[in-house]
């Protein structure tokens, strides 16, 4: 697609390292810091009694949080298990009876409160961090100022605002957009159809298409107007017009627009960009040639996407030769 970050594992920069299995260490020196300020604490519950609990808590109709001794246990009882190497994960101490408002730039005001949530896990037995945990950190640490994810991420938003503060670090700004559905309505799947960059990439379609048709599913700037260039995207872009319903993939929609772009490619760009798909396709031998140029010509206004049937779209136009003939060349 032609998107970088601006720092990463292959653009070191001074928020490294930016793998989580290398941040281990630095998870659990915050894991140690919530401990010592009474923030978290080590439980020593089995799988059979955190099961147990959920059961019981179930048949109760009571929300499956966290009722296990070890939030209150003595001093004593702790160092003990602790000293007898005693297998044991840690879990942060909610505050019970809270609301927490998150802002959303989206969604607007989002209220939860803390007694739905229970004492939750920060860090595993194995010494490995959860997500909503490392993520917080690696939020903080790295200077994070917009989370912008889907909306089935809203509920992790409280787990992740209650580590910020007890750390004292500022949240960033969240805001949770819509899931795209297929034109069933259902959640996109591979039954759909393509569901990766990479295979869309096969298909033939153009990597501004793309960034031009995802940018409008869920957003608009105002007008009627549907083609846009990068720049025009990046100018015009912003969170408040950001719409919460959900938007639906549409891929007759998609490759009129890959069309568009298509057409407007100068020929300097154009002719390589089919020459090319049309060798790799075995219809022609050559790239550049009179044949190629002359074909590019006749298609560039039915164009939708660049590679010919057999690239796993089945829609794009292309020189047909012969029955039985070789591949042109000229």
């Amino acid at each position: 697609m032609g998107i970088e970050w601006d720092e990463g594992p292959d653009a070191p920069g001074a928020a490294g390292p930016y793998r989580q299995s290398e941040r281990t260490a630095l998870y659990r020196d915050f894991v140690d810091r919530l401990v010592t300020d009474g923030k978290a604490y080590p439980c020593f519950c089995t799988d059979e009694e955190i099961t147990a609990m959920k059961e019981e808590a179930a048949a109760k109709s009571l929300p499956p949080i966290y009722r296990g001794k070890w939030a209150s246990a003595p001093a004593a009882d702790v160092a003990a298990e602790l000293a007898a190497g005693t297998p044991h994960c840690f879990r942060f101490r909610v505050p019970p009876g809270q609301e927490v408002v998150v802002k959303d730039a989206v969604r607007g005001d989002v209220t939860f409160n803390t007694d739905a949530v229970g004492d939750f896990v920060v860090l595993r037995s194995n010494g490995l961090p959860v997500y909503n945990f490392c993520v917080a950190i690696d939020d903080a640490l790295m200077g994070i100022t917009h989370v912008i994810r889907a909306e089935e991420h809203l509920p992790n938003t409280l787990r992740q605002r209650l580590v910020l503060a007890a750390l004292g670090f500022t949240p960033p700004a969240y805001g949770h957009v819509s899931l795209i559905l297929a034109p069933d309505k259902s959640k996109l799947s591979k039954r759909h159809g393509a569901t990766s960059v990479g295979e869309f990439r096969e298909q033939g379609f153009l990597a501004d298409a793309m960034i031009n048709y995802l940018a409008l599913l869920g957003w608009n700037d105002g007008t009627e107007q549907e083609i846009f260039t990068r720049d025009e995207l990046f100018s015009k872009f912003s969170l408040d017009r950001i719409t919460k319903s959900a938007a639906v993939f549409d891929v007759a929609k998609l490759r009129w627009m890959n069309g568009q772009h298509l057409r407007a490619l100068g020929d300097g760009d154009l002719i390589p960009l089919l020459g090319s798909a049309w060798v790799e396709s075995g219809l022609v031998r050559e790239a550049d040639s009179e044949f190629v140029r002359a074909a590019a010509a006749v298609v560039k206004t039915s164009l939708e996407v660049r590679r010919p049937r057999g690239g796993g779209d089945g829609v794009a136009a292309r020189p047909h030769p012969p029955p039985n003939h070789p591949p042109l060349s000229l």
